[in-house]
């Protein structure tokens, strides 16, 4: 399993991921990045452009086996444009961030990024080309966006948390209709639909319960009841459906997933405990990847944690404590995963997205390991000094 701090070791120009032991949390970190910092002013003040082979951030180093790799973190708008130095504009950028509070996104089916911003009111909308729009349509505005679905027609689903309702965009972006207005005595949450059978899931975090409508509105059934116990519900947050028509829910509170079956009823929990070195606590947003992989946030220490098709602990991205680094998260909220294996994380309070991608055998068919990045894996469990001389 794959160990859980990461930094970078700034090594004659290059930079490569390490993984982080002993004191080096507390000490190594800020002279790697005031390194690069130097760095960079450095090529400023000489003229010098970056290197065309940039090293490429891997993720978890040996002798695990290396599962995802980091690409990108969206803090501004020109992040958009996947710029080789953007990892070094994420560390030392000034300028306006393009989000106000990122709490959820979904790749649609246009594969358009939408993510929800809470506190501006309103879905953003980022395509393959770096384009930034918002919905609702017509400058119109939502109040306090959540979490957000959508169904088989392409219409998008927005849990408004101060109104205590669901409003349904169509696939123009226009307001169609609202659901759950007299229904929700707490605050919708999360979403997520089942598609084959038409249904709605909204968490709704005040009340301890999830709600069921079909995708038309009409209201169905409420799934839990407070309390700690098998079935019941401590602020539940985010949802997903298994290819069973599983529902699985992110127990915030209770430090585990809990599982219901399609008709409602209590099926497991998958606890979320882990091992020696860091334990799980407060379970945000979760999605579920077409290799069955789980992908669960853990806001409360700052990570993102992988859960294998047999729902057992694999690996952890993000240190297991709140980091600003850009590899890290602070508040990890909203998580999405494409069919091809590129993840996105919505950090709430760092107001960014990172972006990962999963090495799959067609990603690494058009994206192979160079003879820089091989050398640097091979590196791992030597001296320093002597891995410094290759």
């Amino acid at each position: 399993m794959g160990s859980f701090n990461l930094f970078h070791d700034f090594r004659g120009g290059e930079m490569g991921t390490i993984a982080d032991h002993g004191n080096c949390r507390e000490t190594c970190l800020p002279a790697i990045i005031a390194s690069l910092i130097v760095f960079l002013l450095l090529s400023v003040l000489t003229g010098c452009s970056p290197p065309k082979n940039k090293p490429r951030y891997i993720w978890p180093v040996p002798p695990e086996q290396a599962r995802v790799e980091y690409l990108q973190t969206i803090y501004r708008p020109e992040d958009l444009q996947l710029q080789p130095d953007s990892l070094s504009k994420a560390l030392l950028g000034r300028q306006e961030p393009l989000f106000q509070t990122p709490f959820d996104l979904l790749t649609d089916r246009r594969g358009r990024l939408v993510v929800s911003d809470s506190r501006a009111g309103l879905l953003w909308v980022l395509t393959r080309r770096g384009k930034v729009t918002s919905l609702p349509a017509n400058g119109k505005r939502l109040h306090l966006p959540l979490g957000i679905a959508e169904d088989s027609d392409g219409r998008l689903y927005v849990a408004e948390g101060t109104e205590k309702r669901i409003t349904v965009l169509n696939p123009a972006g226009e307001i169609e209709r609202r659901i759950g207005e007299d229904i929700f005595s707490g605050n919708p949450s999360f979403l997520a639909i089942a598609r084959h059978r038409k249904l709605l899931y909204a968490s709704d975090t005040r009340n301890h319960q999830v709600l069921v409508f079909t995708c038309g509105g009409e209201y169905l059934r409420t799934i839990g009841t407070p309390g700690t116990g098998p079935g019941e519900l401590a602020a539940p947050q985010g949802l997903a459906v298994n290819n069973k028509g599983e529902l699985l829910v992110a127990d915030m509170l209770n430090s585990r997933l809990s599982v219901f079956g399609p008709d409602g009823g209590f099926r497991r929990t998958i606890p979320f405990t882990g091992w020696e070195a860091y334990y799980f606590n407060s379970p945000k947003g979760i999605t579920i990847g077409s290799d069955g992989t789980l992908w669960i946030t853990d806001q409360r220490v700052g990570a993102l944690v992988a859960y294998s098709r047999e729902e057992k602990p694999e690996m952890v991205i993000g240190a297991g404590h709140m980091s600003a680094h850009p590899m890290a998260f602070v508040a990890p909220s909203g998580v999405s995963v494409t069919s091809n294996g590129s993840l996105w994380i919505a950090d709430i309070l760092m107001r960014r997205l990172s972006h990962w991608q999963q090495l799959t055998p067609s990603y690494l068919a058009v994206h192979p390991f160079d003879e820089a990045t091989r050398r640097r894996l091979a590196a791992y469990g030597r001296h320093p000094r002597q891995a410094s001389r290759e």
